[in-house]
């Protein structure tokens, strides 16, 4: 039997749900990418849900969240966990969308 999945390399809001768990497995990368119009140093970190390996690429807000619960050393992140929570927000064009915010949990 072969399981099929199309969710794509990326955590996001299609393919997590709220209030599961995510492990952050490395101290993560900036990648340059293009965000609108316009080009952006993201941070890429690699992360677990559900065994399922993944990309998470949090948002500057999302970001702050993870460096106010840890620290701005990401190697300090591996291994912390945060749960999930799905918001809508207004993107490029004034289109409703959703992402994940970061709720981390704390030792």
């Amino acid at each position: 039997m072969v399981e099929v999945d199309f969710s794509g390399e990326y955590l996001n809001a299609s393919n997590a749900k709220q209030d599961e768990i995510v492990t952050i497995t490395n101290e993560g990368k900036y990648e340059l990418r293009k965000v609108g119009t316009d080009e952006k140093m993201m941070l890429d970190l690699g992360v677990e849900i559900n065994t399922k390996a993944k990309t998470y690429s949090p948002f500057d807000k999302e970001g702050q969240i993870l460096v106010n619960a840890w620290g701005s050393d990401t190697l300090n992140w591996v291994g912390k966990q945060f749960s999930i929570i799905i918001v809508n927000y207004t993107g490029f064009g004034g289109v409703t969308k959703q992402k994940i915010q970061p709720v981390p949990i704390l030792d």
